[in-house]
C-alpha cells in the first residue's frame, strides 16, 4: 500500500512540491494537495515475503508480531542503518524523481534481522514526515481542522498504526519530535487513527 498526506484548503496555496486539484465538496472554493510515497506498507510486507521467509517454516501465526519483537530490541536510528522506502522505479509528490529507487545504507555484518526491519519502518517514518513537511513549509497550519474541531492528523491505511505504544512500528512513527497520542473512535474508518500532535 501507498502512504498519502492530504490537506483540504479554502485558500490558494499551490505548492509545486504537492498534487493540488478542486475537492470533491465546493470544489470551486476548496482545494484538495497532497504528498506520499507509492510504496509505504508494501515496503513492510516485502520485508515478511522475502526476508522472514523463515518464520512461516517455523509455523509462527504472526511474523509480524516476532519481527517488531527483534526491531523493539534496537535502538532508534538502527545503528545507522537507513532505509530508503521508494521500491517502484520513480516516485511522485513531493519528490517528483522518475529515477528514485529504494536503498539499504551503512549495513555491516552486526546488523540483524532487527535492524533491517526496524531501518524499515523509520525509512517509512521519515518519507511520511518530509511528505507532511511540504505542507508545513507552503504555510498550512496542520493540527488545527477547522472541520475537526481539534487539533489532529488523521493517518490511515495498515495495522502498524493501530499497534501498542511499546511496538517499535508506533516508536517510528514519530520522527517529527511533536508530543502525539493515538485513539481508536468508533466511527472512524477500518485502520483510520487520529494522532493529536502539538
Amino acid at each position: 500500500t501507498s502512504m498519502c498526506n492530504g490537506v483540504i484548503n479554502r485558500e490558494e496555496k499551490y505548492s509545486p512540491q504537492m498534487i493540488n486539484y478542486p475537492y470533491a465538496l465546493n470544489p470551486s472554493k476548496t482545494i484538495y494537495s497532497f504528498t506520499g510515497i507509492s510504496t509505504a506498507g508494501f515496503c513492510v510486507r516485502w520485508f515478511r515475503d522475502q526476508l522472514s521467509r523463515d518464520l512461516a517454516g517455523l509455523g509462527v501465526e504472526n511474523p509480524y508480531k516476532v519481527l517488531d519483537e527483534e526491531a523493539a530490541k534496537v535502538a532508534p536510528g538502527s545503528e545507522g542503518l537507513i532505509f530508503l522506502p521508494h521500491m517502484m522505479v520513480g516516485e511522485r509528490a513531493p519528490y517528483w524523481d522518475n529515477h528514485l529507487k529504494g536503498g539499504l545504507l551503512g549495513l555491516t555484518v552486526y546488523h540483524t534481522r532487527g535492524h533491517l526491519f526496524r531501518a524499515v519502518l523509520e525509512g517509512v517514518a521519515y518519507a511520511m514526515r518530509y511528505s507532511i513537511e511540504a505542507p508545513w513549509r507552503r504555510g498550512y497550519i496542520l493540527g488545527e481542522p477547522p472541520w475537526l474541531g481539534v487539533g489532529q492528523v488523521l493517518l490511515s491505511g495498515g495495522r502498524y498504526l493501530r499497534t501498542s505504544p511499546e511496538s517499535s512500528s508506533t516508536i517510528s512513527l514519530n520522527p517529527w519530535g511533536h508530543p502525539w497520542e493515538t485513539h481508536s473512535w468508533q466511527g472512524w474508518p477500518q485502520g483510520t487513527s487520529p494522532v493529536k500532535t502539538k
